[in-house]
């Protein structure tokens, strides 16, 4: 590609910045191999991967990661970066269709919306997460049209209330306690 340049199997197209060019960084390794650079530049890495946005002292902090396809889950990330890793507010795209919009920490999404996509029985989820699954308050509403509004736990329907879509004629809403999505314990059924 004209205008790439290439340092241990990463390419890097270095933006123009008043005239001069930006300052090439293997991102593969900790150190810089020329100095370190700081502001704005496109990596391709060797897995594939083109990080498009901001750099301080040699680390991605914010802008556009685009995957390759060979890699299984991800599209693209575009959002903030502390250590290489997905932190402050972003959003994620997997390969499956589901779209993560709201706030990460350490590589992982711990709170907003979850979109999914048309053939999933999820609709959406808004809430908390730990570990990548809805953990503390929540929403999540499914593909039928039940709501459930309370605490998650470990990606489990614990406590709150569901309600159930007006083409259930026996159902309209359970508000009490659950494990692993089943009533249990104290609640009400109406």
């Amino acid at each position: 590609m004209g205008g790439m340049h290439g340092v241990n199997g990463v390419q890097f197209v270095p933006f123009k910045k008043r005239g001069k060019p930006g300052r090439i960084f293997d991102l593969s390794k900790r150190s810089p191999v020329s100095t370190t650079l700081n502001g704005r530049c496109v990596a391709q890495m060797p897995d594939g991967r083109i990080m498009d946005g901001m750099f301080k002292e040699g680390s991605f902090v914010k802008g556009k990661i685009t995957y390759p396809v060979a890699n299984q889950a991800r599209i693209s990330y575009e959002g903030g970066c502390v250590n290489n890793k997905f932190d402050g507010l972003g959003v994620l795209t997997l390969r499956s269709g589901e779209v993560r919009t709201g706030v990460f920490s350490g590589g992982n999404f711990v709170s907003g919306k979850i979109r999914y996509p048309e053939t999933n029985e999820k609709r959406c989820y808004e809430g908390l997460c730990v570990d990548n699954k809805f953990d503390g308050s929540g929403t999540l509403t499914l593909k039928n049209g039940e709501v459930g509004n309370g605490v998650f736990n470990k990606g489990f329907f614990v406590k709150g209330k569901i309600t159930y879509p007006v083409a259930n004629p026996i159902l309209i809403s359970y508000e009490g306690c659950c494990v692993k999505n089943k009533y249990d314990g104290f609640g009400v059924l109406t």
